[in-house]
């Protein structure tokens, strides 16, 4: 581990290897927030996350148009808003 990342991801660029590694820390990290925050902030945090996760897997296995509206979404997710229609 290299500052709480795992050094496979150290070593690779690819977002979905850094994201998936992402996912698992902020897992982690969530479940030690008070319990007061457990059931409304990291559930929020936690839903963005995965909601991001599936975008850019599921636009990984399109192209053309359909590929881009998958990446907005995702890149929507990452801002807190939602993508604009087409």
């Amino acid at each position: 581990m290299q500052g709480g990342v795992p050094l496979a991801s150290a070593r690779c660029k690819c977002p979905f290897v850094k994201t998936h590694d992402f996912m698992v820390w902020l897992l982690r990290h969530t479940q030690r927030f008070p319990k007061h925050l457990r059931h409304s902030y990291t559930n929020r945090l936690e839903l963005l996350g995965l909601e991001f996760e599936e975008a850019i897997l599921m636009a990984n296995t399109v192209r053309g148009r359909r590929r881009l509206e998958l990446l907005e979404t995702a890149d929507g997710k990452l801002l807190g808003r939602l993508p604009t229609p087409h």
